[in-house]
């Protein structure tokens, strides 16, 4: 037993030691959760997703645990498509930490979920009502948590249920007009189905009109409404026509612009025009380093021509957040909402870019919608003027197939600006976005960086074998290309590197110097490549005739050995050609050095 004298002291160490303790606890957390956000921007979500689960798992009591919580859930939402973990895990989330400022949002989350994903209308009303209990004082959250309940019944059929919650929903939070308005219409919707009086079918879209006028529900009531008069009345035939023909828009401004190389630079050849439509004016190797190609690099053996069709993320989306732009983008399997969007874009004169699989593929970017016709106008590239056609004749043109990797009948289109980067702003992102392409990781099933030179590699050094056909074609159409990319991160390192002055300035145009160097080898490479292919050619004689019977025969005992020779010669140059490529491995690594530093110092 401590005496009486002692026990301050003895206090005051256990006091000292729980405080370590506790500290030691929450560096640990720390660390935990700042891993976890790089490998997260860094696009690893696995490895994001371990360490978000390690500290949750290690110290639940962490004040980053929620945030760590959110961010899982989040994963398995989104990356993982794990629909029943992210719904665990935002319970855990609200269940675990009652007080966090993500509890309400996290049970929106799990609704949402039990909506969108599952279908399942009870699970959906029953998370209603634990947010209901929880957050009384939330009318927000209780009507975006009632709206899933009321779409979801809807999307089951259960017109009677849905048309009921809808009204409901309506009565309970007439202050959340967005969620109130989309309700109406929903309930409009329903009694299409379940009023046979054509008058009361209208009434209700009326009343969406009536009540929320500035709704976008009010909007789409209005074209309900019309239809309906449309059926009607002869008149409202003509009206119609009218209002079609006064929606018709053409966006000017748009001139001829070019689109060549790979499919990676004809995007971007497109891009550059749309950009230049905005006044955002940049050149082939700027759009290049923006989009990470400059510095990525793909191969895979059964497709080496995949390194002219991937990027390490959507370029569209990449190029325009670095530059500082709003942007928009749409894919779904459906013809007629991708339709919709594309003529709601053009309308409030944002020209479209898309992908065209017929007659060739190109990209093209859509400038003009006729409703009254039917018909789209959109602009080619490489000096070809715009073309109108119908909107069978375009659909069956525009292809329900993913392009480079963006999802069916893909289309982008910019908004405007949020934000005007600085010089060493963009900078900076383009080299994070450079330490992602240059990171050893796999895209759409394809090695990329490290790795995919490491795959290269073993194809050379297995050589002569039955893939040499593809290698040497790799040599010769994507080899080149290779060497543009390099060469455009060379010229924007060069160019930009006093944004961020210092020794940061130093080793980026040292990283440019290294990027040359580079491009010399990819060049020693290709004629490495070509002399092993040369290597593995055979004639039958000097003439290049065969000979007959014994002729034949002693002849091809003469060339016995000249052919074992050969062979071996032959591995002796593919031997070489890993070995230049090694080198050039060596080269990437270095420069993916000196960026890292240029970014971390």
């Amino acid at each position: 037993m401590v005496s009486g004298r002692r026990q301050p002291a003895a206090l005051a160490l256990l006091l000292a030691v729980g405080a370590f303790t506790l500290s030691g606890c929450y560096n640990r957390s720390q660390r935990l959760y700042q891993r976890a956000e790089v490998f997260l921007a860094r696009g690893e979500s696995y490895l994001a997703a371990e360490q978000y689960r390690r500290l949750v798992v290690d110290d639940p009591r962490s004040p980053l645990a929620d945030d760590a919580l959110y961010k899982l859930a989040y994963l398995f939402r989104e990356d993982f498509a794990d629909p029943q973990k992210a719904i665990a895990t935002y319970r855990m989330l609200a269940d675990q930490h009652p007080d966090s400022p993500y509890a309400d949002d996290a049970l929106l989350w799990v609704s949402y979920i039990q909506a969108r994903e599952l279908g399942d209308a009870e699970a959906v009303r029953a998370t209603l009502e634990t947010i209901r209990e929880r957050f009384p004082d939330e009318p927000r959250t209780q009507a975006r948590a009632h709206l899933n309940l009321v779409e979801t019944l809807f999307s089951a059929h259960r017109y009677d249920a849905a048309m009921e919650e809808a009204e409901l929903l309506e009565s309970s939070y007439p202050e959340q007009t967005r969620q109130a308005a989309t309700a109406a219409l929903i309930r409009a919707r329903a009694g299409e189905t379940r009023l046979a009086d054509k008058g009361e079918r209208r009434k209700l879209f009326e009343a969406v009109i009536a009540k929320y006028p500035d709704s976008y529900a009010a909007t789409v009531a209005k074209s309900a409404v019309g239809l309906m008069y449309f059926d009607e009345k002869g008149e409202d035939e003509k009206r119609q026509q009218e209002e079609l023909r006064a929606a018709a828009r053409h966006i000017p401004g748009i001139g001829p612009f070019t689109a060549t190389g790979n499919s990676r630079r004809r995007c971007l050849g497109v891009l550059r025009a749309l950009l230049a439509h905005h006044g955002v004016e940049i050149d082939e190797q700027t759009a290049l380093a923006l989009s990470g190609a400059a510095f990525d690099f793909f191969y895979k053996s059964e497709d080496p021509a995949v390194s002219g069709r991937l990027f390490i993320r959507n370029p569209q989306m990449l190029v325009a957040e670095t530059l500082g732009l709003a942007a928009n983008e749409w894919s779904a399997p459906s013809a007629e909402s991708s339709f919709d969007a594309l003529g709601q874009a053009i309308k409030h004169s944002r020209p479209v870019m898309l992908h065209h699989s017929q007659p060739e593929a190109t990209w093209v970017i859509a400038v003009g919608i006729r409703p009254a016709e039917d018909q789209i106008t959109y602009i080619v590239p490489n000096g070809r003027g715009p073309v109108t056609c119908g909107r069978s004749t375009f659909m069956s043109r525009w292809g329900s197939e993913s392009v480079l990797g963006l999802g069916p009948r893909y289309q982008f289109s910019i908004s405007g600006r949020k934000h005007t980067p600085t010089a060493a702003e963009l900078l900076e992102d383009t080299l994070r976005t450079a330490a992602s392409a240059m990171a050893p990781r796999t895209v759409s099933g394809v090695p990329s960086g490290i790795d995919a030179y490491r795959a290269l590699e073993r194809d050379l050094l297995a050589q002569p074998a039955g893939n040499r056909d593809k290698v040497v074609a790799w040599a010769k159409n994507q080899l080149p290309e290779l060497r543009r990319c390099r060469q455009a991160a060379r010229a924007f390192l060069q160019q930009r590197a006093a944004a961020l002055g210092g020794a940061r300035s130093q080793n980026l145009l040292e990283a440019a110097r290294v990027y040359g160097d580079i491009d010399q080898e990819l060049a020693t490479l290709a004629g490495a490549i070509e002399r092993a292919a040369r290597g593995g050619e055979r004639s039958t004689d000097p003439a290049g005739q065969e000979q007959p019977g014994a002729e034949a025969a002693a002849h091809d005992a003469d060339r016995g050995s000249d052919t074992s020779e050969n062979a071996a010669g032959e591995a002796e140059q593919w031997t070489r050609a890993a070995r230049q490529l090694a080198f050039v491995m060596e080269l990437e690594q270095q420069v993916g050095r000196l960026m890292q530093s240029a970014i971390s110092n």
